[in-house]
């Protein structure tokens, strides 16, 4: 997200507090009361919604999905019944191929991404990139690329790009 769309998003919440702080503070006629509850009413709508839409920007792990292909950095496993969550769940860091910017992913946990994820973490602890998959079985023999919980994610090394051979 672009520095201007993140100030215009903080603006979202800034100015209608500045401007009922504007509101009250001037003059002392008297205001009608139904506008003044349905300002205090519309406070906490721009609130929430300000604070959902700064949940988007990143650095904010995200529940958006995942891409298709991504370059795995780093996750953080939290099981069921022992971290913050009484689910668990699983932070996940990639960076979309072609994309420069890593993004953090909330995903909820699952026993089979745990153990890939492990498995594909003592690969990268040896130097090797691992490329991230993320596929669902339609249940015909064809895999297609979906979004939702059957999902299958899978890691394997990352290839190296081999250049055009000169002429």
């Amino acid at each position: 997200m672009t520095p201007v769309v993140t100030t215009a998003l903080s603006l979202a919440y800034v100015i209608p507090i500045a401007l009922l702080a504007w509101y009250l503070a001037a003059g002392r006629n008297r205001r009608p009361r139904w506008l003044l509850m349905m300002i205090l009413a519309a406070l906490p709508l721009f609130y929430a919604g300000h604070y959902l839409l700064l949940q988007q920007i990143q650095g904010w792990p995200s529940t958006a999905g995942l891409p298709d292909e991504f370059q795995l950095l780093g996750f953080e496993i939290s099981e069921p019944g022992t971290g913050v969550t009484e689910n668990g769940g699983i932070l996940l860091w990639a960076r979309a191929t072609g994309r420069q910017t890593p993004r953090v992913h909330r995903l909820a946990y699952s026993r089979t991404l745990h153990q890939e994820l492990v498995s594909a973490g003592e690969r990268l602890a040896k130097g090797r990139a691992q490329t991230g998959i993320r596929s669902r079985s339609t249940g015909t023999g064809t895999v297609q690329t979906a979004e939702g919980p059957g999902d299958r994610i899978r890691f394997e090394d990352t290839r190296d790009s081999v250049l055009p051979t000169k002429e």
